[in-house]
């Protein structure tokens, strides 16, 4: 018994070519005409396609023969897929994979908004979207995606500069199963996003505005109210969030990415600076006091 002899899709496609990279198969499909077929209905079958290894050196061609005759993707992977990938090719793609829950097109820099309204209306299962460092994302595209895929969970729009508030808003407001999401370095979120991720993401367990200079304590008051379900925070370079806002949420057992300081500043009627657990306390009864 030769190889090619044993089963296809039994043995060889769950045993040996799952352990194959992406190298490796293509150099198998070159060997012969059978060895060819079997490539190409396992390329077919995938339901993960991760080329990130090879974003440099795959080629168009390439890709379409990876994905274009597969319509059950879940899991695309295309991080820093900037020389060869264009609008049209990754059109092509989600056109054919209703299936799609997962795709991660972070640093695809010549891609455009086009994508991801043709992502929006192709893939309404969509629960994961990572567009970190896409520039071109526009505030409009992804009012279009979240309207049309009302179940993401997880959404990374980190460094899209055009993001505004109005669009974390339709987010928020369409999307109630999100549990992640960053807009670190967007410089267009301000406190009224943070405030309509506090009254809307009612799920959300992770909140990433690291260098969003402009939300400040009056919104992240808001955020350590009303979302109950928050494990982690990220507000490095936020200069306007300070403990006066932070207590009450590290309070609630959420996790800063900045160190709980072991002094506090006085405040009224507290001159010296005084441990947390003491400041803790003597807050509580000073506000108590003005009210």
């Amino acid at each position: 018994m030769e190889f090619l002899d044993l089963p296809w899709e039994d043995v060889l496609h769950q045993h040996v070519l799952v352990h194959l990279d992406l190298q490796d198969l293509f150099r198998l499909l070159q060997a012969c005409r059978n060895a060819k077929s079997l490539v190409e209905l396992y390329f077919q079958q995938c339901r993960r396609v991760d080329v990130t290894y090879w974003s440099g050196r795959i080629t168009v061609g390439a890709f379409r023969l990876l994905t274009n005759n597969n319509s059950l993707i879940q899991k695309l992977v295309l991080t820093n897929c900037r020389d060869w990938l264009s609008d049209d090719v990754i059109g092509e793609v989600f056109r054919n994979s209703a299936q799609l829950r997962h795709v991660n097109m972070s640093g695809c820099s010549r891609l455009s908004d086009a994508s991801v309204r043709c992502l929006a209306s192709s893939c309404p299962l969509l629960q994961e979207v990572l567009l970190k460092d896409c520039h071109w994302l526009s505030a409009e595209a992804l009012c279009a995606l979240a309207g049309s895929c009302a179940g993401l969970r997880y959404v990374d729009v980190e460094s899209c500069w055009d993001v505004n508030d109005a669009a974390v808003k339709a987010l928020v407001t369409a999307c109630k199963s999100l549990r992640y999401l960053s807009v670190c370095k967007v410089y267009g979120v301000t406190d009224a996003s943070v405030i309509a991720v506090s009254h809307n993401a009612a799920a959300l367990t992770e909140l990433n505005i690291a260098g969003c200079w402009r939300v400040s304590d009056y919104s992240v008051r808001e955020l350590g109210e009303y979302c109950k379900n928050l494990q982690v925070l990220h507000i490095r370079d936020c200069r306007d969030i300070t403990e006066r806002s932070l207590l009450s949420i590290r309070q609630h057992g959420v996790l800063v990415d900045r160190p709980t300081p072991r002094y506090f500043p006085p405040i009224h009627g507290i001159d010296d600076p005084v441990s947390s657990e003491y400041y803790v306390q003597k807050l509580s009864h000073h506000l108590n006091l003005q009210i």
